[in-house]
């Protein structure tokens, strides 16, 4: 991990890396915010994509740029896991810049390493695959690789957050244990699902489907969003 993960930026157009060097994760942004160490800053973590294609990070990047509308001098930061469904090439066409690489594995103490850095955390967003009593998966499914209650230094982000940050799961199963226990731990609010969740793509007929073989009609997804944001 870098202990400064801001030293490495670049300007809005991000990074290209042409090296056959595989990297472990990404560091993004949507090009337009300050991202500047110390301040008040929004979180996305887009994990592992087990068949989600670029699911996770689009529905990361819908809600940064909502985050962007309402309010565009707070940073946003994306952590991206590489990921075999989700390049560099993938990540630029939804809008994101790359600022830096990593080729330590995502763990959920390493996470939280950089979490203490970055400053003031107005919110923290992940989307991945999690379960009841392992928590969500951030590069796989191993306990190190995994951001939990049990998480080691998660106690220490209480503090971290402003005064009306939170947490939100968007995943399976994230509201029966890791929330209530990583709310009690850091005092904030935590959201998660109860039981299986799902997610929406848009169709080029201007309606929202979910990804599964059936629950779509025939024809293409769409390429850009011109109605809103998710």
């Amino acid at each position: 991990m870098l202990k400064n993960i801001f030293s490495t930026l670049v300007a809005a157009g991000g990074l290209l890396f042409s090296s056959t060097h595989v990297q472990a994760f990404y560091r993004l942004n949507l090009g337009g915010n300050r991202s500047q160490p110390g301040g008040r800053v929004h979180i996305l973590v887009s994990g592992y994509s087990h068949g989600m294609g670029t699911q996770f990070l689009e529905s990361a990047v819908g809600r940064a740029r909502r985050y962007q509308q309402l309010n565009p001098s707070v940073d946003i930061l994306i952590y991206q896991v590489n990921d075999a469904e989700v390049t560099p090439k993938a990540i630029q066409r939804l809008g994101a810049k790359i600022l830096s690489a990593d080729d330590a594995k995502l763990t959920g103490s390493g996470l939280v390493e950089e979490l203490q850095q970055v400053g003031v955390l107005e919110s923290l967003d992940i989307y991945a695959h999690s379960g009841a009593h392992v928590g969500a998966g951030l590069s796989g499914a191993g306990d190190d690789e995994r951001f939990a209650f049990d998480t080691q230094g998660l106690a220490g982000l209480k503090g971290h957050f402003s005064e009306f940050g939170f947490i939100t799961f968007n995943g399976c199963n994230g509201g029966l244990l890791q929330g209530p226990k990583i709310s009690q731990l850091l005092e904030i609010p935590v959201s998660g699902a109860l039981t299986s969740s799902d997610f929406q793509r848009l169709h080029q007929n201007g309606r929202w489907y979910f990804n599964n073989s059936g629950q779509y009609p025939v024809g293409s997804w769409a390429s850009a969003n011109n109605s809103g944001y998710a």
